[in-house]
């Protein structure tokens, strides 16, 4: 099962992103993930992504940082996967991302607008099958007890203005993003759904996405496609820096300053 948080209809704030209060059935070593989201660039964007198992905590922020529970920096190294300290997860920084790994998920922010969650385990057993233990994003309300899973108050109902145009023939001509699966016997039925939302909305109300979230848009939905179908991350991506140090100098510019990157562009 895989999550895109990409800009949506969830406004500033902080979201459960995915969780599961009930591992294995039972109310032991939960896990959650939050999002928060800000606007850059004049549109809705994940900022960092909160990671809560059990009683340990880290985060990974915008411009590639991540953060541990006693608030220090990890360093890292480009391709080095590291330890989080007090967790069973592993981070590093790959193919321009944030990789988080841990037991039961993994993790993956681009440092910038966009992050994908992928379950482990097998398609189709009951290790991938939605209970009332499970719960994702705002309008998923399917399999919790709650349709609303936005952090705070809000007496039950999704906090979003649904006044707020659905955007679904915006950008009717770039937009055509969601592909069947070249991949014969694959579970999925389609792929990009997610990024093709998104792109309508960065083109709502005659809106035109800057060269950074075009970028971004177009590194997400290959993304979500790779995890998808089992495939790489590595890829090449049209809408971007030919040089890639410009990119990573880019996003690196979006975080708060560090004295230690994780990737060299001297």
């Amino acid at each position: 099962a895989v999550v895109s948080t990409q800009s949506g209809h969830y406004g500033r704030g902080t979201h459960i992103l995915a969780a599961d209060l009930m591992p294995g059935g039972y109310y032991i070593d939960p896990w959650f993930i939050y999002g928060t989201f800000d606007i850059l660039d004049g549109k809705t964007a994940l900022m960092h992504m909160t990671f809560y198992l059990g009683r340990n905590i880290f985060e990974v922020q915008r411009g590639w940082i991540v953060h541990t529970r006693s608030g220090n920096k990890m360093e890292l190294d480009e391709g080095v996967e590291q330890l989080v300290p007090n967790t069973e997860c592993t981070v590093k920084y790959s193919d321009l991302h944030i990789q988080g790994s841990c037991p039961l998920f993994e993790a993956y922010y681009d440092g910038l607008m966009s992050g994908h969650i992928k379950l482990k385990g097998d398609a189709g057993t009951e290790d991938l099958r939605k209970g009332r233990g499970n719960l994702g994003l705002c309008f998923d309300s399917n399999s919790g007890w709650r349709p609303n899973w936005q952090i705070g108050r809000m007496r039950g109902q999704c906090k979003i203005d649904v006044e707020e145009p659905s955007c679904e023939s915006e950008g009717a001509d770039t937009c055509q993003l969601s592909l069947a699966p070249q991949t014969e016997g694959s579970e999925w039925s389609s792929c990009g759904v997610g990024a093709e939302g998104a792109c309508r909305e960065l083109n709502c109300g005659g809106a035109t996405p800057t060269p950074q979230q075009k970028c971004a848009l177009q590194k997400a939905n290959r993304i979500n496609c790779s995890l998808k179908l089992g495939r790489g991350l590595f890829g090449f991506d049209a809408e971007c820096p030919e040089e890639e140090c410009d990119w990573k100098q880019a996003v690196y510019s979006q975080g708060c300053p560090q004295e230690y990157l994780p990737f060299d562009c001297s």
